[in-house]
């Protein structure tokens, strides 16, 4: 049983049940499996042999502390926890299925979404569409750790990846109504990337004139300066404690200045 560092919500992670536990409470979820997955993997023989029921990550949506329902509900924004289970597909480490956000109406930009690292090691590949295309100007593959937050700005897809022999949680604050774009990424089987399970960053021959990825750290990363993050705070309890700081999720035009 892993407690998770999201006090005042208690959540802690049951490997072996494979259950996201709200105190005693088992919460609900969403399973992914890899029959849904099949059409952005790398390994093509592994997708079309491989048991097409089988587990590879759980979405939580809306979590919350009984209590706090209306605090998000004012400021339109959901607090979501992932867990990827450690685990290759072929020759490809595991991973999510990878999605676009879309621009909310009278808005330039679209949203963007504040991770945290709750348990394990995460890599974030995200990659920014040239206008009118299905491919790339940019890609990034982030390196992040437990208590690590990572911002994914405006226009970026992205998809994490467990590169690590444990299981991945993360958390999410996001905007809480608009349906992510997952159709642009299935379309071009998977990212721009993929990264096998030897370390090794593939290509996707899917997308033209790839950029060269950019490899950084969380905490180096230029979108994370659009956030004042608490020091030794989770996102849960530094939201409780100024909600304001996050209109951003809400209102991607005020990060404006910062998206290249």
């Amino acid at each position: 049983m892993k407690q998770l560092s999201t006090m005042p919500l208690p959540l802690q992670w049951d490997d072996e049940e494979k259950a996201l536990l709200r105190g005693i409470e088992r919460l609900p979820c969403e399973a992914r499996t890899l029959g849904q997955m099949v059409d952005v993997l790398f390994d093509r023989r592994y997708a079309s042999t491989a048991e097409p029921k089988t587990d590879l990550y759980y979405m939580y949506r809306g979590v919350k502390r009984p209590g706090d329902e209306e605090l998000f509900k004012k400021h339109g924004l959901r607090y979501d926890v992932t867990v990827t289970l450690a685990r290759t597909l072929g020759r490809e480490y595991n991973k999510t299925l990878g999605h676009y956000h879309p621009v909310p109406d009278g808005s330039r930009l679209a949203y963007p979404e504040l991770y945290e690292v709750l348990s394990g090691a995460l890599v974030f590949l995200i990659q920014t569409r040239v206008a009118g295309s299905g491919d790339v100007e940019r890609v990034y593959l982030i390196s992040a750790r437990e208590g690590d937050k990572v911002m994914i700005p405006p226009g970026y897809g992205h998809i994490m990846i467990n590169p690590g022999n444990e299981t991945l949680v993360t958390a999410n604050l996001v905007e809480s109504t608009f349906k992510s774009e997952y159709e642009p990424i299935k379309a071009k089987q998977g990212g721009a990337y993929y990264l096998l399970d030897d370390g090794t960053v593939k290509s996707n021959p899917a997308y033209k004139d790839l950029p060269e990825p950019q490899r950084v750290l969380a905490e180096k990363f230029w979108g994370n300066k659009s956030v004042d993050f608490a020091k030794g705070k989770n996102v849960y309890a530094s939201f409780l404690e100024s909600p304001e700081k996050y209109s951003f999720l809400k209102n991607p035009d005020e990060l404006e200045s910062l998206v290249p």
